[in-house]
């Protein structure tokens, strides 16, 4: 795009309790790979982690993984999100991992990119030469062969809350192949923080209605009982 301007802002953790603001060049983009200006972004309990201790030892990096934004410049190769959704600039998407393609997951499970035994993450990668590689900054560079989905219509707070979701998503439908989750079964979820809280609205429509909430904090419990504890 013309107005897209040469450099951009990124908080960097380059030491743990220490962000500093840097400014990098928008790099240039081939044909399979997209610039995504920045919307908004939650703040992840593994941010915090990462924040007091790096215990992935990735400083320095750009945090940031419950981000969206919109497509500002896109390779002529990329046409659709991963699900076969037409894509195009303008277009408002949130990503997910970055597979790397020549594991046997990848080779073999191609529908399954989350088995990817060395995928990356938007938000937990190390600093390289493209310096914007998560949604702490004013635009994301998007990596050839990146999983994202286009979100047009969702409101930017239900695009930033896509990623925790998924997560509870994923947590509920692993409990499901115990064979112990049914709509009579009473649940107990521990700790009704903003994970806690989405894992039991989606118990919920499974039409469980037996939810016990276990947490410290009143006001959270007041929100699970909102929620059917």
């Amino acid at each position: 795009m013309a107005d897209l301007p040469k450099t951009a802002k990124a908080a960097v953790l380059v030491a743990p309790g220490k962000f500093e603001i840097k400014e990098f060049p928008i790099p240039e983009i081939n044909d399979d790979e997209m610039i995504v200006k920045v919307e908004g972004c939650g703040v992840c309990g593994t941010d915090g982690h990462e924040y007091k201790r790096d215990p992935f030892g990735i400083c320095p990096t750009v945090l940031g993984h419950e981000g969206t934004g919109t497509i500002v410049k896109m390779g002529k190769n990329i046409t659709t999100d991963f699900t076969g959704a037409p894509l195009k600039v303008g277009d408002q998407i949130v990503t997910c991992i970055i597979p790397c393609g020549e594991c046997n997951a990848c080779k073999n499970t191609p529908a399954r990119t989350n088995m990817c035994e060395k995928s990356g993450i938007y938000g937990l990668n190390p600093d390289d030469d493209i310096h914007l590689n998560g949604y702490y900054g004013e635009y994301l560079f998007i990596r050839k062969n990146s999983t994202f989905f286009k979100v047009n219509g969702m409101t930017l707070d239900q695009r930033m809350l896509v990623e925790p979701a998924a997560v509870a998503v994923h947590a509920v439908e692993r409990a499901k192949t115990t064979g112990l989750l049914r709509f009579d079964t009473t649940v107990l979820i521990q700790g009704c923080g903003p994970i806690g809280l989405m894992v039991m609205a989606v118990v919920r429509t499974l039409g469980v209605e037996n939810i016990i909430a276990v947490d410290g904090n009143d006001n959270r419990l007041e929100t699970a009982k909102k929620f059917g504890a």
